[in-house]
Parts: C-alpha cells; structure tokens; sequence
C-alpha cells in the first residue's frame, strides 16, 4: 500500500511549534531548515530525518527520528544546554499540527553538545522520535 511520507509536515509543525515558544524566541535569532550566510548567533536548525516503516494491520506509519541542532558562539556551552532544553521541554508536549497524520507517541533519543571545528561555536544536538501513523 502506497501512502504519503510525513517528513515535510513534520518539519513543518516542529518549527512552527519551536517559533511558537516566546521564552526561546527571546533566546534564539531563529528556527530554519536552511540557513543564510552570516546569520546571527544563536540559531537553531531542523536537521536530518530517517525512518522506518511503522506498520500493523490497520494502518501505515513510520518511526521518524529526527535532529535538532543549536548553534551558540557563547563563551562556553551554557548558552547550548539552555537552548537544547528549552527545545525539548517545547517538542515533549503535544499539540503538534501534522496534517494527515496522527503523532502516536514522542521519544527523546538523546543530546549532545560539542565544539564545531572553527572552536568558537557549540553545537547542541537533541534527537527526537516520532512514531507517526497515517489518518
């Protein structure tokens, strides 16, 4: 059975409820899929998906673990670790708005924070799970 993949509109739902999180927006210059030269610091970016076929006898779906990175140029990982939590505390609830699809349960993977090459910049990582059926 052919059915539509929930990629776009996940991303979709997860920026806008990202945006939608005033306390982060006051933190963060931004949520994008694709970044522009010199943006300003600190940012976030919806990164990579991967799924697998989440299928039973009534229905279609997929398990959709995607990345969210945080970007900081803060002396230290401070400014990363609040970043990251807030995006999780943000993507935990429910209240998503995926069309054509029904979120069945959310997971989080794990989270990191790293020094980028150029040493100046953070890089939070928090990985999420979706497991998304087909309306």
């Amino acid at each position: 059975m052919a059915y539509e993949l929930p990629f776009l509109d996940l991303q979709i739902s997860i920026i806008k409820k990202l945006k939608s999180d005033t306390a982060l927006m006051a933190k963060a210059k931004g949520v994008f899929d694709a970044v522009q030269k010199n943006q300003a610091f600190p940012y976030i970016t919806v990164g990579e998906p991967f799924s697998m076929p989440f299928d039973t006898k009534h229905s279609t779906g997929e398990e959709l673990n995607l990345t969210i990175h945080v970007w900081s140029q803060f002396n230290g990982k401070r400014e990363a670790y609040e970043l990251l939590d807030m995006c999780q505390r943000q993507l935990m609830q429910r209240g998503y708005d995926v069309t054509g699809f029904k979120i069945e349960r959310i997971v989080r993977k794990g989270t990191q924070v790293f020094d980028d090459v150029d040493a100046s910049t953070k890089h939070g990582v928090l990985n999420m799970k979706y497991t998304i059926t087909n309306n």
